[in-house]
């Protein structure tokens, strides 16, 4: 399986490695105790592989936004096959370069350009104690969520206000009728204030409740 170093969507926006550099170390502390990973499905936040909901439906957490990967994974019958994943800055390679593990009998097969990102949810909005979570957005509107997270970040440490701080996003969601596949639900990434970093000890991934990174129980959005 390939393995490669993380990713984040190409924005264009100018000084980025800069940015990057300001808060990288303020954002290295980001974690809580094991890696859980998170879903989007059908208008709710589902976390965890018995996949339990939010109190109020959403959350509030600290997004590691300096590492955010940006790649392509592989499903086969249900399985994830191969994944790829790029630094921000990193060039995608096209798709048509990419391995291929066919045939492919099922719909979702075959290899899809996904976004993933870590983050550690605060003990606020019902939830008890800290989290430390990731995220996969593969559909168009998740993509587009996070597109809008990274700018709206990138727009405010552009103020130069908030070199030693870190985000603060309200995670919730949204929907719009479409005309033909009717009620259409998005998540919602909200930049709420800066804070200053926590201090928390690093994450342990448990394996024996999350899977590894390249497990086919990892939830895509």
């Amino acid at each position: 399986m390939s393995t490669a170093v993380a990713a984040a969507p190409s924005f264009d926006l100018a000084n980025i490695d800069a940015l990057v550099n300001q808060i990288e170390k303020a954002s290295e502390g980001l974690s809580s105790d094991r890696l859980n990973y998170i879903k989007f499905s059908k208008g709710d936040w589902l976390i965890g592989k018995e996949q339990e909901t939010f109190p109020e439906n959403s959350f509030e957490a600290i997004p590691d936004l300096p590492n955010l990967e940006n790649g392509y994974v592989c499903w086969k019958d249900g399985q994830l096959t191969d994944e790829l994943w790029f630094g921000i800055g990193e060039d995608l390679p096209s798709k048509d370069s990419l391995p291929d593990h066919g045939p492919y009998t099922q719909q979702n097969d075959g290899w899809s350009q996904n976004v993933r990102f870590q983050m550690n949810i605060l003990p606020t909005m019902g939830v008890e104690s800290p989290i430390y979570a990731q995220f996969t957005a593969s559909s168009g509107g998740g993509q587009r969520a996070v597109g809008d997270m990274m700018k709206a970040w990138v727009r405010e440490m552009k103020t130069g206000k908030y070199d030693t701080k870190v985000p603060v996003f309200k995670f919730s969601s949204d929907s719009y009728k479409h005309n033909t596949y009717g009620r259409v639900y998005v998540p919602l990434m909200t930049l709420d204030r800066f804070i200053d970093p926590p201090v928390v000890k690093k994450p342990t991934e448990d394996k024996s409740s999350t899977g590894s990174s390249a497990s086919k129980d990892i939830p895509l959005e």
